[in-house]
C-alpha cells in the first residue's frame, strides 16, 4: 500500500481510547493529521469540536481528504441509561459527519462500528450503530460517498475507558482479589490489543476495502473463566470469582453476537499481534502501578 503523505487525515474522537491510537499510528507514518474531539488535548493539530456543531466541524474538515469517525457514546451501560442522549450523539452527530463528508467530497470515510450489530444484545448502542450503517450506505448510494465500516470486537490495552471489560476485571482483581462476572464464565471473546486494532484500521485504507465492512477482532477465542485464571496467574494470587448468571441481562452477548444478519463483513487480520498475556501485563504496569 502506497503512502498518501500529501493527503490530510482527520480523526474525530481522537482523544478516545482507539481514536488516539489511530491518530498516533497515522502521525508515525508521516501523514498530515487533524485530531478532533469535544475535549481539549495538548497535541499538535488538535481541534476542540463536538460533532453536534455542524458548521464548525465542516470548517475544520474542509481541507481533509480522509476521515476516521470514532465519536459518540460507546459504553453500552451508559447508552441504555440515556437513550435520548445516545440517539442525539450517535445518530444525529455521526449523520452530521456523513453529510459533511459527502458535501466536501472526501476521498473516504472510515466509520467505527461494532460486532454488536450482529447481536440481539447491545441495547441502544447496538441499535444506533445498525442505523448508522444503513444511513451511511444510503449516503454512499445517493451522494457517492466512499466509506469503510470497521466493526470492532473486544479491544483492550493501556489507558482504556474505565468501563472496558479487561480494565474492570483487572481493577477488581488487583484492588480486591475478587472478580464479579455478569455471566457464567462460558462467555467467549476474541480480545485484540488496541495497537493491533489501530494497525488493522490503517490497513483498511487499501483501495480494495472501499465500500466494504471489516471485522477487527482477535485471532484466538477465550472463555471468561479462562481469562480469570490467566489474570490470577499473572498477579500470582488467588482470585475469587463470583458469577451472576442473570438471564435478564441482555447488554452483552454470551458466546457469539451472530443472531442478526446485517451487511456481511470481511475479517481483517495480521500475521503479527500482541499476545493477550503480554497485553494484560502492559495494562497492569501502565494503569495500576
Amino acid at each position: 500500500m502506497k503512502k498518501i503523505k500529501k493527503n490530510k487525515f482527520a480523526v474525530i474522537g481522537g482523544a478516545g481510547f482507539l481514536g488516539k491510537q489511530i491518530a498516533k499510528e497515522l502521525i508515525e507514518l508521516k501523514y498530515n493529521v487533524k485530531i478532533i474531539d469535544k475535549i481539549k488535548i495538548n497535541t499538535k493539530n488538535s481541534y476542540v469540536c463536538d460533532i453536534m456543531n455542524y458548521d464548525k466541524l465542516k470548517k475544520i474538515l474542509s481541507d481533509c481528504d480522509y476521515v476516521f469517525n470514532f465519536a459518540g457514546i460507546a459504553d453500552i451501560g451508559e447508552s441504555n441509561k440515556n437513550p435520548i442522549k445516545t440517539i442525539q450523539n450517535n445518530l444525529i452527530g455521526s449523520t452530521n459527519v456523513f453529510d459533511i463528508c459527502a458535501k466536501l467530497k472526501v476521498k473516504r470515510l472510515f466509520f467505527a462500528s461494532t460486532l454488536y450489530v450482529y447481536s440481539a444484545s447491545g441495547g441502544f448502542y447496538k441499535t444506533s450503530k445498525q442505523c448508522l450503517e444503513n444511513i451511511l450506505e444510503t449516503y454512499s448510494t445517493n451522494f457517492n460517498l466512499k466509506y469503510t465500516v470497521l466493526r470492532y470486537g473486544s479491544v483492550f490495552g493501556p489507558s482504556s475507558q474505565k468501563w472496558n471489560g479487561i480494565y474492570k476485571y483487572l481493577e477488581q482483581a488487583i484492588k480486591t482479589s475478587k472478580i464479579v462476572c455478569n455471566g457464567n464464565g462460558e462467555e467467549i471473546r476474541e480480545y485484540i490489543h488496541v495497537e493491533d486494532a489501530a494497525k488493522l484500521s490503517i490497513k483498511s485504507m487499501d483501495k480494495k476495502y472501499v465500500n466494504k465492512y471489516l471485522t477487527i477482532s482477535g485471532v484466538n477465542s477465550l472463555k471468561a473463566k479462562d481469562l480469570f485464571t490467566m489474570i490470577g496467574e499473572i498477579l500470582n494470587k488467588k482470585i475469587k470469582v463470583t458469577y451472576k448468571n442473570n438471564k435478564k441481562n441482555k447488554e452483552h452477548y454470551k458466546i457469539t453476537p451472530y443472531n442478526y444478519i446485517p451487511k456481511r463483513s470481511l475479517k481483517i487480520v495480521s500475521n503479527e499481534f500482541i499476545d493477550l498475556g503480554e497485553g494484560l501485563l502492559e495494562v497492569i504496569e501502565k494503569d495500576f502501578n
